[in-house]
């Protein structure tokens, strides 16, 4: 074989073996994207339904309202609970977020009507266990609502969990919104199904919700002291 004749042969050769090995590391390198993309995902689920089935404000409402009038009266608290978190997360990343970083006495005073608000359910949840007829129930819409938008949790969603929250894009971030929202409703019939338990022993219902009263009224006290 003449010597530019095996030059040649060597150069493709070469070159053929370079091209394998470019694509072997695009083969691995996509490989590892894939695992991560898979590690996130099941890191942002795990976390999601750590942090909603963890006891709080909203879910102390949920369970509260589950004993005191049962699973079917109490469903609708659940579109209160999603709306509240989706709004307070949205509103988080986009704006109130970064006031808050630059005006911490923003997030302090933010605390405080917290703490305050928290105390007004606790005394309304009080009162109600004092109530011979349970029919009466102070948890609606709305209470559920509020409790959820001023819910310490939303933070922790907006900049620690939900991926591109602390971008401030939500465009990138509604996505993941949704499959939270589909966590809230899972893990919020959960609670209210807890509570239904206690509903049916009409007995323990005032008990229960004194309970509750009380851990609202701790729920304050930590905000207010962590301020």
């Amino acid at each position: 074989m003449p010597p530019a004749t095996r030059i040649h042969a060597a150069v493709h050769s070469a070159v053929k073996r370079a091209f394998q090995f470019l694509i072997q590391i695009k083969a691995v390198r996509s490989a590892h994207l894939k695992l991560a993309n898979v590690v996130d995902n099941l890191t942002f689920l795990i976390g999601s339904a750590a942090l909603l089935a963890a006891p709080g404000p909203t879910n102390i409402l949920l369970a509260a309202s589950g004993a005191i009038q049962g699973i079917r009266k109490s469903a609708v608290l659940l579109v209160a609970e999603v709306l509240g978190y989706v709004i307070a997360i949205a509103i988080l990343i986009t704006a109130v977020g970064p006031v808050i970083v630059k005006h911490s006495f923003i997030g302090l005073a933010l605390r405080i009507a917290v703490a305050a608000y928290l105390l007004r359910i606790a005394w309304a949840l009080w009162t109600t266990a004092q109530v011979a007829v349970l029919d009466h129930c102070p948890i609606g819409f709305r209470q559920v609502f509020v409790t959820t938008v001023l819910n310490p949790k939303a933070i922790i969603f907006a900049f620690a969990i939900v991926p591109f929250g602390p971008t401030g894009d939500l465009r990138l971030a509604a996505p993941w919104l949704a499959v939270l929202s589909a966590l809230i409703v899972v893990l919020g019939a959960c609670w209210i199904a807890a509570g239904s338990m206690i509903h049916n022993r009409g007995q323990h219902v005032p008990i229960f919700s004194r309970a509750c009263a009380l851990v609202m009224i701790g729920f304050a006290g930590l905000m207010v002291v962590t301020s």
